[in-house]
């Protein structure tokens, strides 16, 4: 995240993971990344937008 916060203008970052997607929601969860968002993707599973500060 440092990275992209010395080196773009972004201040936030977004995760898009699969809500059965363990390992990536605990990537989430160990940035302290905030949920945000859910909805059906077009195979009908259930994805989660984690948004963070950057």
């Amino acid at each position: 995240m440092r990275f992209l916060g010395d080196h773009t203008g972004a201040r936030r970052a977004h995760i898009i993971a699969d809500a059965e997607n363990a390992a990536s929601r605990r990537v989430a969860a160990s940035l302290d990344a905030r949920v945000t968002e859910q909805w059906p993707d077009g195979h009908g599973r259930t994805m989660i937008r984690h948004v963070l500060s950057i």
